[in-house]
Order: C-alpha cells, then sequence, then structure tokens
C-alpha cells in the first residue's frame, strides 16, 4: 500500500511533521489518521493535526466547522490474540488449496472453530468436490462445515493472501448458517488465489464466525483524551478485525457501542465513525459507517456529520491523482 499521495497531501496541513514521519516509518496507525485527514480536507474543511487536548494530551485530528473546532481520536486496532490463535489453528484448511488438481473456486463455511480431527475431514471432503465432473458442487461435514466448489471465475496469476472482512449478503451460503453468520461479524480467515505447484488456479475462501469484544474498552480509553468542553468523534479503522462497517447488520460490535453510548462515554463522545480499507493493485477503497450520539455538552454539526461517508471514496496506490465525490445527505443517525 503506497503512501506517496497520503504524504503530498499531508504537507499542506498543519502539524503534519510527525504524521509523515510515521507514514515513513510504516506506522500503520499513521495511514488511518492520515486517511482520515486527507479526507475531510477534500471535503473543504480547515485541518489540524496534533491540536491540544484535555490535560496536555494531544488528539490526532482537528477539524473546523463554522468557527468550533471538532477533535477527532482515531484508533486502528490489530488483530487480538484470539483471532491470531485462530488463524493459526486453522492453517491445515488453509493448505487444502495446494492439493487440488483442477482449477476451482473453493468456499468452506464454518459454523465454528473446528477441532484438528474435523480439519482432517474437511479437507479430503473439499478435494472430493473440487474434483467431481460435474459442477457446482456442495458438501457438508456433520454441522461443522459447509462447502461449494465451482469452475473458476476469472483466473488471476497472483499468489496472495488476506484477513479482512466478507459482505455475506452477496455470497451463497447455507440457510442453516444464517441465524450465526447475520448475527456475527465473519472472519474471512483465509483467501489465497494462485498457480499451485499441480497447474490450477485455486480461489480459497474460508470464513469463520467471531467476536472482537473490545470495542467498549477502546472507546473509554479514547474518552479520556477528549475534553467535555469540546465537540467528539472517535473514528476505529476496522480493517484488522471481523467487522463489517459497510453492510446492514454489524453483528454484536454495534449493540456493545450503542450500549456504550448508555455510560459516562456519552458525556465526551459525539459519535462513532468504523471505516476500514480494501486495497487493490492500483487503489484502496473506503468504507464506513457513523453513529451519532446526542452529546449533552456538544453536538456535533449536520454539515459534519452529513460528510462522514466514506463508502466509495478510493485512494490511489500509485501516482498523484486522488479523486473526489460529491456527499450526499443521508440518515445521520447510522450509515
Amino acid at each position: 500500500m503506497s503512501s506517496e499521495y497520503l504524504i503530498q497531501e499531508l504537507r499542506t496541513l498543519v502539524g503534519s511533521a510527525d504524521l509523515i514521519k510515521r507514514l515513513k516509518d510504516g506506522d500503520d496507525s499513521a495511514y488511518s489518521e492520515a486517511v482520515l485527514a486527507t479526507y475531510f480536507s477534500k471535503m473543504g474543511f480547515e485541518i489540524r493535526l496534533e491540536p491540544a487536548g484535555v490535560e496536555s494530551c494531544k488528539n490526532d485530528i482537528a477539524v473546523r466547522v463554522d468557527s468550533e473546532w471538532i477533535n477527532i481520536e482515531v484508533k486502528t486496532p490489530q488483530r487480538s490474540n484470539l483471532q491470531k490463535e485462530i488463524e493459526k489453528n486453522n492453517q491445515e484448511l488453509f493448505h487444502v488449496a495446494s492439493e487440488i488438481s483442477v482449477s476451482r473456486d473453493v468456499y468452506i463455511f464454518l459454523a465454528k472453530e473446528p477441532t484438528c480431527q474435523e480439519q482432517e475431514a474437511i479437507v479430503k471432503k473439499t478435494l472430493e468436490l473440487a474434483l467431481r465432473e460435474q459442477q457446482p458442487a456442495f458438501g457438508k461435514c456433520s454441522e461443522v462445515a459447509y462447502i461449494k466448489t465451482e469452475p473458476i471465475t476469472k483466473p488471476i496469476w497472483i499468489r496472495s493472501t488476506m484477513i479482512g472482512q466478507i459482505n455475506i449478503g452477496t455470497t451463497s451460503y447455507p440457510d442453516s448458517l444464517r441465524p450465526i453468520y447475520e448475527t456475527t461479524p465473519v472472519l474471512f480467515l483465509a483467501g489465497v488465489r494462485f498457480l499451485n505447484k499441480k497447474g490450477a488456479d485455486v480461489n480459497l475462501s474460508i470464513n469463520i464466525p467471531f467476536e472482537d469484544q473490545r470495542i467498549i474498552s477502546m472507546l473509554n480509553q479514547k474518552r479520556k483524551q477528549l475534553s467535555r468542553s469540546s465537540m467528539n468523534m472517535v473514528a476505529l479503522d476496522t480493517t484488522h478485525i471481523p467487522i463489517k462497517p459497510f453492510t446492514k447488520k454489524h453483528g454484536e460490535w454495534v449493540s456493545r457501542l450503542r450500549k456504550a453510548f448508555e455510560t459516562r462515554i456519552s458525556r465526551r463522545i459525539g459519535a462513532v465513525l468504523l471505516f476500514s480499507r480494501l486495497s487493490y493493485r492500483e487503489k484502496t477503497s473506503l468504507h464506513s459507517s457513523l453513529f451519532v450520539h446526542p452529546n449533552p455538552y456538544k453536538n456535533l454539526p449536520l454539515s459534519f456529520t452529513n460528510k462522514c461517508d466514506l463508502n466509495s471514496y478510493e485512494l490511489p496506490n500509485t501516482g498523484r491523482s486522488f479523486p473526489t465525490r460529491s456527499n450526499t445527505s443521508t440518515n445521520p443517525t447510522q450509515r
């Protein structure tokens, strides 16, 4: 992911020297801050970086709206220990792509984390389905895994792996998993597409329900860096964790977020912006959801919240151009 464009844009913003240095050092949280700073700058707002916060703390970004400043605290949570453990424990499923001798799209939908014995059964069933002459083919291992194989659609001759989210609304999965997958963020556990040693182009995705329960502690941590006397927003970059801010159902994080607003968090935080980024070869696409809460001290103005919509906004991974787009007003309570 290239930071060249962001660095050029940041040079025009007040207080950007430290952020630029962190970007050059490969700091992922700096990338999240830079994305938001350049986005709001492109939306026509005056931006300051590292503005003075409460008790000599520095907030990440300040956005000027009319005569007042809105402080934004940015958090970029990394994978939790539990998520890392799940990824590590399911490597055998990941390696099934190297054993398939015909070009296939392969989807493995898990109802829970499988045991070692269950993984062996899943691998065996997946290979058997992939080799069937009649495609697409469907199968299951007990009630743990549902498997689908089909002829590959668009061969891509590169090898890549990624951990991220899956938009389950556009993916065919069994109805029996619907209660689980539509109430729990789905971890896109392993995605790989490559030409394997057997000469087959294989696209594999493994999906497992997974909950990340850290949101309240994150909001509490950021709340302490915000003043009651200012307008404040917390932005969470959920790129590395299984949250889907761009779908209608946000799983347990959303219910916990709303619950958090019933506590003293509401005295300092006027909104929470969830956003994520997905990188392709030439661009990084952004997706977001905004949750506005009426702060009893300072409400965020609609002229600001109506522009907190990063959906379909794109950053170039190469070159100098940075396309802008018009922002249309939508329901400010939830996007």
